[in-house]
């Protein structure tokens, strides 16, 4: 069987309103021009629509024409990478999205911002804004965009718009709740390397305060000399002087 007719045998087999990417057909990573050229010509039949370089969706017909997928699938198309074999999340979600999503304000997004380990970009899909910035990290699973996100929400603690800081509290309290011991291991190695000493010092107040667990790891990492201006309430969280924290 040809590349073209794999190709086309696979599509054949998706749900209608499925969106994709060339590197989804496993055949890409050694015949990648094959595989464009069965695509253009699935494109050239009307039986898919490419609607950004690389990225593709199969309509569903109906009686009134072609319809097109929602928002949600088509910005899952820059979140994932998927082959017949695996899944693999290439972004994750941030910046105002993430505050709005995780009921931080209620101020509504402009556009969908994301972290992606593809780089930065900035595109609008059918109607919708979606801007990329460069992760910190080359490879992301579960554990580890959930220790991003809440790294990320420290970040910005101060200058997230209309927030209510005991509220921004209480929901990153929530989600390191949820922190595994592997978990635990990423934010310290990550907020190391790739946060400045502030959302550090935040950090470990917050797992001493919310997990009972105190990391040596971030407290060494701090200067005894400095004090780190994060406007948390010591009534929010417990241990803000002993992590030099105002």
């Amino acid at each position: 069987m040809s590349i073209a007719q794999k190709v086309d045998k696979r599509i054949s087999r998706w749900p209608d309103s499925k969106v994709f990417r060339l590197q989804d057909f496993e055949e890409y990573r050694d015949n990648p021009k094959a595989v464009s050229e069965a695509l253009s010509r699935q494109v050239k039949q009307d039986k898919v629509i490419r609607f950004s370089k690389g990225r593709f969706y199969k309509p569903k017909v109906t009686r009134y024409g072609k319809v097109r997928p929602g928002q949600e699938a088509f910005v899952e198309a820059f979140l994932f990478r998927s082959s017949r074999k695996k899944r693999e999340q290439v972004a994750y979600i941030t910046g105002a999205s993430l505050f709005y999503e995780w009921g931080l304000t209620t101020q509504v997004p402009s556009r969908v911002q994301m972290a992606s380990t593809e780089g930065s970009f900035e595109q609008t899909v059918k109607g919708v804004r979606i801007s990329a910035k460069k992760s910190s990290v080359d490879k992301l699973n579960e554990n580890r965009v959930l220790v991003l996100q809440v790294l990320d929400v420290v970040k910005s603690f101060k200058t997230i718009p209309d927030a209510d800081t005991a509220n921004i509290v209480r929901v990153l309290k929530s989600y390191v709740n949820k922190f595994n011991k592997s978990a635990i291991r990423e934010i310290e190695a990550i907020a190391v390397k790739y946060y400045r000493p502030s959302v550090q010092a935040f950090m470990g107040a917050l797992l001493e305060d919310t997990l009972e667990y105190k990391s040596k790891k971030l407290k060494e990492n701090l200067s005894p000399l400095s004090q780190y201006k994060m406007g948390v309430d010591s009534n929010l969280i417990k241990n803000t002087e002993a992590w030099q924290l105002q």
